[in-house]
């Protein structure tokens, strides 16, 4: 029983791991930089930092595939699940960046794409993998540092564009239109 309660203590208190080099892009000493590094960023901001290599993304999109580790692997701090997921998707070529919780707040879709330009230009193309993955830690500290941007607007994304009408509504506003104009005409004439 005292062995019990003192290995639930010892997993209890371990730290999580944030580095999942699945794809093995990383040496031993880099694997331990981006993890102390994604520790810090996490500690600091309250909001949970994970970095993600693949290269069999099991037929999904690199998004799902983000977004499905994050959430199957019981990702992110609190109830809403904050944190910043980092993927490296070498079965499509493609990387991304998956935010939820306070993350999505932090991370505007304009500082991702920064984020993204900065990951680019650090060598990714050349396969400097860690470099990459170093910069997406440094500028995704540097936006958390600078806080939520004031005035931005949250969606959700499964939501259709506040810009489109669906062709339901589309004809509806063709033949509301044709009503009214027909009784203006019939009036005047």
């Amino acid at each position: 029983l005292l062995a019990l309660f003192v290995l639930n203590s010892t997993l209890v208190f371990g730290e999580p791991l944030r580095v999942f080099d699945e794809a093995n892009l990383f040496t031993t000493e880099e694997f331990k930089a981006l993890t102390d590094e994604a520790d810090i960023i996490a500690k600091a901001h309250n909001l949970d930092i994970v970095v993600v290599t693949t290269r069999d993304a099991k037929g999904k999109t690199a998004q799902a595939y983000a977004d499905d580790f994050f959430d199957s692997n019981d990702r992110g701090f609190g109830d809403d699940q904050d944190g910043v997921l980092f993927l490296l998707d070498l079965d499509h070529s493609e990387v991304y960046i998956s935010t939820s919780g306070k993350g999505i707040n932090y991370l505007t879709d304009q500082r991702i794409k920064n984020i993204m330009t900065q990951i680019i230009n650090s060598g990714l193309g050349d396969g400097k993998f860690f470099d990459a993955t170093k910069s997406f830690l440094s500028e995704t500290k540097r936006y958390l540092e600078l806080g939520v941007p004031s005035g931005q607007i949250s969606q959700d994304e499964s939501l259709k564009s506040p810009n489109s009408l669906s062709v339901t509504e589309g004809v509806a506003s063709v033949l509301s239109s044709l009503l009214v104009s027909a009784g203006f005409y019939s009036k005047k004439k």
